[in-house]
């Protein structure tokens, strides 16, 4: 079977990972397996351990989830979306799978299904700043200036520390003509890069 070609043991304690004859428990195993080639860079091999994980256990979402991450270290974005589409059919409430697969089609130029995602994942998690900031970011590029404004000010106000939000903000003022408003966000931004770098 598929399953026995991928016995490996642990690098830690030397034992043999891949044990059991239960189809749940060899797909957690693959899962782990995936995982720990992921951090070891081993993209291909840990998208073969994760694609062997759904097959045995097609209504998991955990090798969907962890297979998604992969494609997105290697800027396969619409297998990410592919792998997320299952992945919130499985579990509604995952607002980070709702929030990922936004970012993906951010990242595609499909800004308006973006929104959609980004939308989903704040009505199911309200202190989601970073999907507001990415939300945020799509109205920006559809030329939607006040809806981009309104959503980065939601971000800044449940994570005022994030430096970037306020760079964006700070475009979208510009691009709006309000200068004052511009350069006080960019100051901000800057400000908070130095204090994160330990300059000061």
């Amino acid at each position: 079977m598929l399953w026995l070609s991928t016995v490996k043991f642990c690098d830690q304690c030397g034992k043999e990972l891949l044990v059991g004859d239960n189809f749940q428990e060899r797909a957690t195993v693959l899962t782990k397996l995936g995982q720990i080639s992921h951090r070891n860079l081993e993209y291909q091999e840990a998208i073969r351990y994760f694609s062997e994980a759904i097959t045995l256990r097609p209504t998991g979402d955990a090798a969907y989830t962890a297979r998604s991450i992969v494609w997105e270290k290697r800027g396969e974005y619409r297998k990410v979306i592919d792998d997320l589409d299952v992945v919130v059919l499985l579990n509604p409430q995952d607002y980070v799978a709702f929030r990922r697969r936004g970012n993906a089609y951010l990242v595609l130029g499909h800004y308006k299904k973006a929104i959609k995602n980004f939308e989903k994942a704040i009505q199911i998690c309200h202190q989601d700043a970073i999907s507001f900031r990415r939300k945020g970011l799509a109205h920006f590029e559809l030329g939607d200036y006040v809806e981009a404004i309104h959503s980065l000010t939601q971000a800044i106000t449940l994570d005022p520390n994030d430096p970037w939000t306020y760079y964006w903000r700070s475009q979208t003022f510009g691009t709006l003509g309000q200068s004052d408003a511009s350069q006080s966000d960019i100051n901000r931004h800057n400000s908070l890069l130095i204090n994160k770098s330990g300059l000061f």
